[in-house]
Order: structure tokens, then C-alpha cells, then sequence
């Protein structure tokens, strides 16, 4: 459909994609990057459709200077273990709960521990509002 009318298709986005979060469709893109936690600089960013896995991103934004590193990040990057031991990183991801398997206090106690330093990635980016596109990051030292 949109490649019969080239004039539609210059309205259309055709690289972003649907995503869904939290019950919420969104179209758009996602930015994924490796920030220093000590001085906030972004090392690396990756811009994906939305509808790409956080997870997905880990691998490129890897590289030699991690190797060794504590790596902090959200939940989504859980079951990456191939991917951090090809580094040998320092897992410090925060733990998942699942159904009928909650965290326990000590879990909860750690994931905000974790929580603490990933959060930084956030006021790096708490100026910006923006619909169409969500930050995903993870941080090494």
C-alpha cells in the first residue's frame, strides 16, 4: 500500500515501529546509551525503532574499554549472561520478580541499591519530553 503511492509514503515514517508499554501503544523510536556514572557523559547511543527489545541494543553498546566494569541497568537487560561474560562484566543488573515468584526483601533491598546509580542516566535526561521516543540506558563506571 504505501509503496503504490510514493506520496504517502513521504508522510510516513517507515523505519519507526509500534511498541507497547505499560498498556500504552506508542510509534516511534528508542534510544538506547552507555553513560559514565561518575560524570554523567554519554560514551555511546543507539537510536531503534521502538519496537526493538531493550535487551536487543546490549551488544552494540558494549566494547572493549567495559571489559571488567560493574554494568548497572534495568530489569529488561535480565538473561544476558552471554553477552556480559563475553565482556566479563560485573553483573549489577536489578533482579526481575515474576508471577507466583516475588522478589524478596533482600532482592528489593539490592534493586534499590542498583536502582540508586542507574538512576542518574535519568536526570541526564529529565529536561526532555518527548512522545514519540523513550531512553533506555544502561551505566558503567
Amino acid at each position: 500500500m504505501w509503496n503504490d503511492n510514493s506520496n504517502k509514503k513521504k508522510q510516513k515514517d517507515i523505519d519507526a515501529r509500534w511498541t507497547q508499554k505499560g498498556g500504552q501503544n506508542y510509534f516511534g523510536y528508542k534510544n538506547h546509551i552507555k553513560m559514565d556514572k561518575v560524570g554523567k557523559f554519554i560514551k555511546k547511543c543507539l537510536a531503534s525503532a521502538a519496537s526493538l527489545h531493550d535487551s536487543q541494543a546490549l551488544d552494540y553498546l558494549l566494547d572493549e574499554s567495559d571489559q571488567g566494569q560493574s554494568i548497572y541497568a534495568d530489569s529488561a537487560y535480565v538473561g544476558q549472561c552471554n553477552i556480559l561474560a563475553k565482556w566479563d562484566m560485573i553483573d549489577e543488573i536489578c533482579e526481575k520478580g515474576y508471577r507466583n515468584h516475588p522478589l524478596t526483601e533482600e532482592q528489593k533491598e539490592s534493586n534499590r541499591k542498583k536502582s540508586s546509580i542507574r538512576s542518574r542516566v535519568e536526570h541526564v535526561f529529565g529536561f526532555e519530553e518527548c512522545e514519540d521516543s523513550q531512553w533506555l540506558s544502561i551505566v558503567v563506571p
